[in-house]
């Protein structure tokens, strides 16, 4: 992914802080469980017998997981471009990708299904 985040990379401008682009991505992570949540709040969604989700919302979801995951790649790329780069940004970095790992998991448990045993 890391030529493809050095090319992306480049679309942003210089005074584009990196905590922004971090914050930017872990806020389309927390959307995409919050959108998972009022389609299919008890993850039962892919369980036999029971209402599913829109497609539209699978491919929302989708394309809204690559963005986030891309974000994430390309703020420490933006602070090393910008001369930026702090202990501090990166404890933000890692701190909202340690919160990312429970959103995603969660908005991933849809499409597994609770099923009849929880």
């Amino acid at each position: 992914m890391h030529p493809f985040w050095n090319t992306i990379v480049k679309v942003f401008p210089t005074w584009l802080a990196p905590n922004l682009i971090t914050f930017s991505g872990f806020l389309l992570v927390v959307f995409n469980f919050l959108l998972m949540a009022y389609f299919d709040p008890d993850f039962y969604a892919s369980a036999p017998g029971h209402k599913h989700v829109p497609d539209w919302v699978w491919i929302v979801v989708g394309i809204l997981n690559f963005v986030a995951y891309t974000l994430d790649g390309v703020d420490g790329k933006q602070a090393r471009r910008t001369n930026s780069s702090t202990p501090l940004g990166e404890l933000f970095d890692h701190g909202l990708d340690s919160w990312s790992c429970v959103y995603f998991v969660v908005t991933v448990y849809s499409i597994f299904g609770r099923g009849s045993t929880g």
